[in-house]
């Protein structure tokens, strides 16, 4: 979800698992056991994998995440060095989680929150949101809020108070639409 190209090595999309092409070698130049070789270049996709329950549910979240990507494309693109058009914030989280810092993506109009979660359990998440770290305008009648991970929610008014201790759920990761928080905030 960051303002950037989002890069993929093939398989990447179902968590493939590595299979070395058959005459790939450890070393560049071809010295050593043929079919042994460990660069990613050379691994051979093996798309029965997909008919396995985890590989399939990784590819279903990587296109659900693409969607996401494709229906915001106002925030999220590739961005100038100093540019003023969109606003990537860090959100301090809760003291004892240890994930990744939750960040905001952010124009005058809307923002997206993105909470990562890579542990193998459900974590309670409680965020304090300004509206100056959301960066909106026109937010004195409130702020829409709209869950889009795992499929979209229905919106919700929140007032700058409710945003001063917004909560969420970020499900466990290695399951379907497990690992991820992502919101939707537009100026009312």
């Amino acid at each position: 979800f960051a303002p950037a190209i989002p890069l993929f090595m093939s398989g990447e999309e179902f968590d493939a698992g590595y299979r070395p092409l058959p005459g790939l070698t450890p070393d560049l130049y071809g010295t050593g056991e043929p079919g042994s070789g460990c660069w990613l270049y050379g691994s051979w996709l093996q798309w029965e994998q997909l008919d396995e329950k985890r590989h399939r549910d990784m590819f279903e979240d990587v296109k659900r995440m693409l969607a996401i990507r494709r229906e915001h494309t106002d925030l999220i693109h590739a961005v100038e060095p100093g540019s003023n058009d969109i606003f990537l914030n860090a959100v301090p989280v809760t003291p004892d989680l240890e994930i990744p810092v939750p960040y905001l993506i952010s124009d005058s109009k809307r923002a997206l929150l993105i909470i990562a979660n890579p542990t193998d359990r459900e974590l309670e998440v409680e965020l304090e949101l300004t509206v100056e770290l959301l960066k909106l305008s026109g937010y004195e009648r409130g702020v829409i809020v709209t869950e889009l991970w795992q499929t979209e929610g229905d919106p919700c008014l929140m007032t700058a108070d409710d945003l001063l201790r917004y909560r969420c759920t970020v499900s466990p990761d290695h399951e379907r639409g497990g690992g991820l928080h992502v919101a939707r905030f537009e100026s009312n």
